[in-house]
């Protein structure tokens, strides 16, 4: 039983003067890496490891980090939910948990909004990437251009822009209207349109990628 599924993008977790035999879970709902930041940890001390008292966390890709004392005060966990559980034994206790967390997410609307794509759309793939790294590129691209890129990866995939130039202005004052990249996840989510030069920091979430280019007019191009 979950004490709280926490669901925002960013949020504060605090168990402070716990008592004995706590059993306490947490769930984190991201479908973007997670980072978190201690500004306190303290549990009862022991000699070996936490064998007392322990802030344990399950990450999506199975592996469980047990912590009760500040070894690391900033961890980043693998793209997914998090599970933390808090335990006590019956014996000595101390003064607790405090830590702040931010899910790294795509913008992913729970209703479609305006300019979200159908990745039904692509037809007819340019490339099908199956190697486990490369570098692929749009090269300059035309008016009117609907191109699509599949990157295939059963785990996380990790993109490095070295050349993004597209249209950033449009006649409708509506950013990324007429050209954008966009990237859809296996799983249907997608990221915020990408436009200008500006290189996004964001990292997808595992499995199959498919790069999207839509135009309405002429521009640079893409490369990553």
């Amino acid at each position: 039983m979950y004490q709280a599924n926490l669901d925002s993008g960013s949020g504060t977790i605090t168990f402070p003067n716990y008592e004995g035999g706590e059993n306490v879970c947490w769930r984190i709902l991201c479908h973007g890496q997670i980072s978190i930041t201690f500004a306190t940890i303290s549990t009862e001390p022991s000699e070996i490891g936490c064998t007392y008292d322990r802030l344990s966390i399950l990450d999506s890709e199975g592996s469980v980090h047990v912590m009760c004392q500040p070894s690391t005060l900033q961890c980043v966990y693998p793209p997914g939910d998090l599970v933390l559980q808090f335990r006590s034994d019956l014996c000595n206790t101390d003064i607790g948990f405090d830590f702040t967390y931010t899910c790294n997410a795509w913008n992913y609307p729970t209703t479609p909004a305006a300019g979200t794509l159908d990745l039904s759309e692509c037809t007819n793939f340019v490339v099908d990437y199956t190697a486990s790294s490369g570098t692929f590129s749009s090269g300059t691209f035309s008016t009117t251009s609907f191109k699509c890129w599949r990157i295939q990866c059963a785990s996380q995939l990790v993109l490095t822009y070295s050349y993004l130039d597209t249209a950033d202005t449009t006649s409708s004052e509506i950013p990324c209207e007429d050209q954008f990249f966009i990237l859809i996840s296996h799983n249907g989510l997608q990221s915020p349109r990408l436009c200008g030069s500006a290189k996004p920091t964001d990292q997808p979430p595992r499995g199959d990628l498919v790069v999207v280019l839509h135009s309405a007019i002429s521009a640079g191009g893409y490369t990553g």
